[in-house]
């Protein structure tokens, strides 16, 4: 290999090297900066939750909800998740459906739910012994309507209550995800991809002998 085409696959390598730095950091700066979804936090009124150093770090990590409403049963999920600090104690999950008749839900790992009408709102209450560190609760309900009123998770060890409306909601799924930094660096690697392709190429023609 010629001097001019070693230098040309040096050159190359670092390219592709930078390039894979700069995917990586756009991966990165995206996972770390997703917001996630926004509750609101209401200092708990429960006894055990008084201790701060018992406390729990339950949260509301994901909502989602059929888009539009079909002739058949909506989809309603919810993930209520336990941090890596304590185990979550006699805490309570409320899914206030509102108008939106229930017509049944699954629930991972523990069911201990009760389903009841007040008026003409359908409630989902579940008393949660026991929630293990880094674990979370899954709740799949089928409804007559791709809406909720409110989730609250109260009680036993929780610091914070959370409660998540569904206008909350709403709002934050049709804000748009901004993120300056992975803007930047998708940028920063769209001109180093092209910086590689010209490299190989010259490095390419460098060994058949052409002029460019």
């Amino acid at each position: 290999m010629s001097e001019q085409s070693h230098r040309y696959a040096k050159y190359g390598i670092w390219a592709t090297l930078i390039a894979a730095l700069i995917g990586g950091a756009i991966t990165l700066f995206t996972h770390f900066d997703s917001k996630g979804l926004k509750v609101e936090q209401i200092p708990s009124s429960s006894e055990e939750s008084q201790d701060k150093k018992k406390t729990s770090s339950v949260k509301i990590k994901h909502v989602q909800l059929t888009p539009v409403d079909f002739d058949i049963p909506s989809s309603f999920y919810l993930e209520v998740e336990n941090g890596q600090h304590l185990v979550a104690e006699k805490i309570t999950v409320l899914i206030d459906f509102g108008e939106a008749e229930i017509d049944r839900c699954s629930i991972k790992p523990n069911d201990q739910s009760n389903i009841k009408q007040n008026g003409d709102n359908f409630i989902l209450k579940l008393q949660i012994n026991e929630l293990l560190k880094n674990e979370s609760l899954y709740i799949n309900c089928l409804t007559s309507l791709p809406a909720f009123k409110k989730v609250l998770i109260s009680g036993g060890n929780i610091g914070i209550d959370q409660e998540l409306t569904y206008a909350s909601y709403k709002e934050q799924l049709e804000a748009e995800p901004s993120s300056g930094w992975a803007t930047f660096f998708s940028i920063l690697g769209g001109l180093f991809c092209v910086y590689l392709f010209l490299v190989i190429i010259r490095g390419i023609n460098s060994v058949l002998g052409l002029s460019w």
